[in-house]
């Protein structure tokens, strides 16, 4: 439990590791959810399709921004298959979960920059 603590913000003695750690796990959110809602990324190298990539961002960043509604809602998963789908409600839970616990090492890697400061 301390070398995670100590990997992702280094004993919130750094205030910019948990925000890339949180952009990190935010891009590869954003491929798996590509990969499996939105016929994945073909070609993307050659001749890249900016609304999927575009859409699959957004998708992680509503998932990072604690935003589970939108799960349910607004993404269709009628056309993947059973195992894609709990593949994609995991990815959605651990990117909240890991999220949530980013954003409270951000914070406190604040509070302890300014609690220094004093």
């Amino acid at each position: 439990m301390w070398g995670a603590y100590k990997f992702a913000s280094d004993f919130s003695g750094s205030i910019l590791r948990p925000v890339l750690w949180t952009l990190l796990l935010t891009l590869i959110a954003a491929v798996i959810y590509g990969v499996l809602l939105y016929d994945g990324f073909h070609n993307a190298i050659l001749w890249p399709d900016f609304g999927k990539i575009s859409q699959s961002i957004v998708a992680a960043l509503r998932v990072a921004s604690l935003d589970r509604s939108w799960f349910s809602a607004a993404v269709d998963t009628s056309h993947i298959s059973y195992f894609a789908r709990i593949i994609l409600s995991l990815t959605a839970i651990i990117q909240t979960l890991l999220t949530a616990i980013l954003i409270t090492l951000f914070i406190f890697s604040v509070r302890r920059r300014f609690k220094h400061t004093e």
